[in-house]
């Protein structure tokens, strides 16, 4: 299965996010069936554009410095993600949406979705 191209978004540095992707789901297979086994935990990785380097991360059950997604429902591969920060610097980063049957995450990922997002420069902010 090939992820979903998402068309690019942007945010303004600074803000909370509000405006951009906020749900995913449900999910489907190839035939049109919810994925089996359940979601046990999900992640987006934001990296910059020119170097990949990753530079932020909002996942079901974030660390120090990680964001937060919400599994709804993790049988039918719904997912939320709340108002909340996005540290990024202005730039361009490109993301992937992935989940994972395991709440470890130690099997491999599958990826649902990718797409870019701009980072514009606020005024008000350094």
């Amino acid at each position: 299965m090939l992820p979903e191209k998402l068309d690019p978004t942007s945010h303004w540095r600074g803000d909370l996010w509000r405006d951009g992707y906020r749900h995913f789901g449900p999910m489907a297979d190839e035939d049109g069936n919810p994925p089996a086994p359940p979601c046990l935990y999900c992640r987006i990785q934001f990296r910059e554009k020119d170097k990949l380097a990753m530079k932020y991360e909002l996942n079901s059950n974030p660390g120090p410095g990680q964001g937060t997604i919400t599994i709804v429902d993790g049988v039918h591969y719904e997912f939320d993600i709340p108002d909340q920060a996005l540290p990024l610097d202005a730039g361009t980063y490109l993301w992937d949406f992935e989940t994972f049957l395991t709440a470890d995450h130690t099997d491999p990922p599958l990826t649902w979705l990718t797409g870019s997002i701009v980072i514009k420069q606020d005024i008000s902010h350094d």
